[in-house]
């Protein structure tokens, strides 16, 4: 197991418009987290799919999202 976080790229899908955000975890489960309070604490509205990607952009985890 690595003893260093890594980066993610959390992308958040709607009907008409698409948020991307770039965290630091060390997994893709702590980074769906840390997207989901980033995207609450900004204000972003209604529902959505997030995907969390790794740094060579490959999808590792998507999950439902409501504010």
């Amino acid at each position: 197991m690595s003893s260093r976080e890594r980066f993610f790229e959390c992308v958040l899908n709607q009907d008409t418009d698409e948020y991307r955000l770039h965290v630091r975890a060390w997994n893709a489960k702590d980074a769906e987290e840390e997207a989901r309070v980033s995207l609450h604490n900004s204000g972003v509205p209604d529902r959505g799919t997030l995907h969390i990607r790794d740094q060579k952009g490959v999808e590792i985890l998507n999950a439902s999202f409501a504010r």
